[in-house]
Order: structure tokens, then sequence, then C-alpha cells
């Protein structure tokens, strides 16, 4: 008698470390997308990509940046965050 199993991996990893919404002043630098990490249960090295995007504000000095960390294991799953800098 043959016995097959199936081993699969359908859950994602969890982002850990993301940095938390912040509102800047215009004169200050914009603070750096550092210290995040993710962990998975099957996937020892999670792929982290961070995707930046700018919106205009009401005047030239205001804006926000909005930052999407996405972390996908080797089988597809992946788990979202998002930062806000507003300036």
């Amino acid at each position: 008698m043959t016995r097959r199993i199936n081993v699969v991996d359908t859950t994602a990893p969890q982002l850990q470390n993301v940095p938390a919404n912040v509102t800047i002043d215009c004169n200050d630098d914009v603070p750096v997308a550092e210290g995040f990490s993710a962990t998975d249960n099957c996937d020892n090295n999670v792929d982290i990509d961070v995707i930046e995007s700018t919106a205009s504000g009401n005047c030239p000095q205001n804006y926000s940046i909005e930052r999407m960390f996405i972390a996908t294991d080797w089988c597809g799953n992946a788990d979202t965050a998002y930062q806000l800098i507003t300036v």
C-alpha cells in the first residue's frame, strides 16, 4: 500500500516592524524605510518589495508619500502593509 501526502504552503508571510504613519515638517528629511522584516513558516528568504507613490497637497510644500510593503514567499503567498508620510 502506498500513501501519498501532499504538503502545501497556503500561509502568507508576516510583515514585522513596518514603520508607523508619520507627519513631518517640510524642512525635515523624509524618513528612510528601514527596520522592517518578514517571517514565514516555510520560506527563510521572503522577498520584500517597497513601492512608493507621492500625492500632491494643497501647496508645493505639502504632499504625502504612501509606502506599500509587500512580503511574498516562494509559493506566492503575500502580506501587505502601508505607511503614510504626510509632509
